[in-house]
């Protein structure tokens, strides 16, 4: 057994899981347990005396006091179990929700480099099918059985040994028979199930493609449906041959239990027979023979079965545990955070030979850039794709980190600044911006509070306030119409739009602009740099084109080639150089020439 899959390790984060969430499970635990454990004695001990008063022919009188305490006792430890079992099943609910909640808060916070790593993902799969599966319920639901299995073995063995040795014997034997199989089994069952969850994220996978919207026109304009489901099909062939081998396991199981069952109730009743035809038991003493053998052999089975159940889980819960733990960078750094300057009025930033490989790579898709720019400058990346003028952009706002070199705000490496105030400093609009289904108010927002006026004013800037006014609803309009009939599908463009005002509307110091007017047209995409014209009043722009039109009102352009910056300086300087910009520049103009 590895590290990782000990017991001891996985039940000290459960419990740390469990008092963060619902400390309340202890207790109801704790009562559960008492009143699950001593649930058959009063029919154990009541009965045997009942049967020997109907024997001896004793005064009814005395058979109602008898029969009358055991439905009493019975009854009120029944109502107290069932009390607390379902406080506690309903807390077991709640735990599994919240757990599942602080998984999804992980993964929103997770480093951006870890989440494209294969790794990551099938250790969150894992992780959530771990929760989803109840493993945890299901965990917590062993240790209890453990620790009613335990009591009640405790109090039965005293009552049986008083009755006869031999029998506990013959328990502990089938028992353990039975244990031995259900280990196997187990192990066997986990090893399926972890086929199953790969083969079941590929089946995913492949029937995403058909029905996901940024799929589904591609596959369909390919007629690539027949390869897909061909795909799936295969995957889903596998997965039931593998599914029916568990269903193969438990009849296994459920066999097992039957034969072994069957030979404890014909050794009770021989060895009870027994007893009696030889004079040394009364009938209640079968009785009471018979409900300590059946109390003895669930409570031995359910605390072997307890300890087996828990170790099994614990291989299940070991991969939640695995994914919360795993560490980051971001949110996790090594030196106490340092404040954001007060003003970044006068501030520069520097990028000090940066060098940068994508997690896995050794290709350098940035290699020693090096260049600065200061609070309210409009800076423009050009060059062609694959250049690395994107990978600056995630550089700047720590999607990752530099490989080699610094990035340097006013001299200090923005390493060690906060990560969530340094993200605060962005605004950023990105070429592959997505569109949420929610409204066109919440889609600009995204999450912040905004003023019905600044949402107006991005609008306006971002060239939507004709689209705002058409839509039925305006800005409360449903975007997609997933969930609302009717909502609006956007066009490339309309949507494009969207994101611009998104980027616009958040106060931020810094906006940057990747191919921000891709899908736009001409005028709409003068209309955009005449707005970042303005707003450079107030914040630096940064932004990414391949229109080299656009690049005229920039105070420093970037030049980039195969990971390398090449050039920088204004458009004017660039063009009196024989350079990279001045080729670029010429080849996208002869196009815009008459002949």
């Amino acid at each position: 057994m590895s590290v990782s899959e000990k017991i001891f390790p996985n039940l000290c984060a459960l419990g740390e899981y469990v008092k963060r969430f619902q400390p309340a499970v202890v207790w109801l635990l704790a009562a559960d347990v008492v009143f699950l454990s001593l649930r058959p004695f009063p029919y154990m001990f009541l009965s045997r005396r009942l049967l020997n008063l109907f024997v001896q022919k004793a005064p009814f009188s005395e058979v109602v006091f008898y029969a009358a305490a055991l439905v009493l006792l019975t009854l009120l430890l029944s109502l107290g179990e069932e009390i607390f079992h379902t406080g506690f099943s309903r807390r077991l609910e709640r735990l599994d929700y919240d757990m599942f909640k602080s998984m999804s808060r992980k993964t929103a916070y997770l480093d951006y480099s870890m989440l494209n790593s294969d790794d990551t993902r099938e250790k969150m799969q894992s992780a959530s099918r771990a929760i989803n599966g109840k493993n945890v319920s299901t965990l917590i639901l062993s240790i209890r059985n453990l620790a009613s299995g335990g009591l009640s073995l405790v109090l039965v063995t005293g009552v049986l040994l008083t009755m006869d040795r031999l029998l506990i014997l013959i328990i502990i034997a089938l028992v353990c028979v039975q244990s031995i199989l259900n280990v196997k089994l187990k192990k066997l069952r986990y090893d399926l199930d972890l086929r199953l969850w790969r083969i079941d994220r590929k089946m995913d996978w492949f029937l995403k493609f058909c029905i996901t919207g940024e799929y589904a026109r591609e596959i369909r304009l390919s007629q690539a449906q027949p390869f897909l489901i061909r795909k799936h099909e295969q995957y889903s062939d596998q997965y039931y041959k593998e599914y029916g081998r568990i269903e193969e396991l438990a009849s296994k199981d459920r066999s097992a239990r039957t034969v072994l069952t069957a030979v404890q109730d014909l050794s009770l009743y021989l060895l009870a027979g027994w007893r009696i035809l030889t004079g040394n038991r009364t009938v209640g003493d079968f009785s009471m023979m018979a409900s300590g053998a059946a109390t003895f052999r669930s409570a031995l089975f359910d605390v072997i079965e307890s300890v087996s159940e828990i170790r099994n889980r614990c291989r299940y819960f070991m991969h939640y545990r695995l994914y919360m733990e795993m560490p980051g960078v971001f949110y996790s750094p090594k030196e106490p955070p340092l404040p954001l300057p007060a003003s970044l009025e006068d501030s520069v930033l520097t990028f000090d030979r940066v060098t940068f490989s994508y997690p896995g790579s050794d290709r350098k898709v940035l290699d020693e850039v090096s260049f600065q720019t200061g609070f309210r400058d409009v800076v423009a990346i050009v060059g062609e794709n694959g250049a690395g003028k994107t990978t600056i952009v995630s550089l700047l706002c720590r999607l990752y980190d530099p490989t080699e070199g610094r990035i340097l705000l006013n001299g200090t490496d923005i390493r060690r600044f906060d990560y969530d105030a340094w993200a605060g400093l962005f605004s950023v609009v990105s070429q592959d911006y997505r569109m949420f289904t929610m409204t066109v108010r919440e889609n600009i927002g995204l999450g912040q509070e905004q003023t019905q006026e600044r949402l107006v004013s991005a609008a306006e800037k971002a060239g939507l306030a004709h689209l705002v006014e058409k839509w039925p609803q305006g800005l409360d309009t449903m975007l997609i119409k997933e969930f609302d009939p009717e909502g609006v599908d956007v066009s490339g463009g309309e949507s494009q739009r969207i994101a611009l005002a998104r980027g616009i509307c958040r106060d931020a110091p810094f906006l940057i602009l990747d191919e921000p007017t891709s899908a736009l047209d001409p005028l709409g995409e003068r209309q955009v740099y005449d707005a970042i014209l303005e707003l450079s009043q107030e914040r630096a722009v940064l932004f990414i084109s391949h229109r080299l039109s656009s690049t005229q009102f920039a105070d420093k352009i970037l030049v980039m080639e195969d990971g390398k910056l090449v050039q920088s300086g204004s458009h004017a300087e660039l063009m009196g150089q024989d350079g990279r910009y001045r080729e670029l520049f010429e080849v996208q103009a002869r196009y815009y020439r008459e002949d």
